[in-house]
């Protein structure tokens, strides 16, 4: 079994912990029944090697998350292993 996702998003809140931050990540999706766009969404938590490098993170950046889903307090959230930078930060991995 893999536990992987991918997601490409603009970052709607962060708040920056003591080991980890959680970032709202907004990520817009399409019916094809109704034809209409929705967004979600999904928080996701950044431990402490990635919360280094995203010390410059701001809202309404977007950015592309690789990681693994968690179940947390009865929430489905994304538990980082890769953040990249899509815009404000052009070309910065994490």
């Amino acid at each position: 079994m893999v536990n992987q996702c991918i997601l490409v998003g603009k970052v709607e809140a962060v708040t920056f912990g003591q080991t980890r931050s959680n970032v709202v990540l907004s990520v817009e999706t399409y019916d094809e029944n109704t034809q209409t766009y929705d967004t979600q969404k999904i928080p996701v938590l950044i431990g402490e090697p990635l919360k280094k490098s995203m010390g410059n993170i701001k809202e309404k950046t977007t950015i592309g998350v690789k990681g693994r889903l968690v179940v947390d307090d009865k929430t489905l959230q994304v538990d980082a292993q890769k953040v990249t930078f899509i815009s404000g930060k052009k070309g910065y991995e994490s």
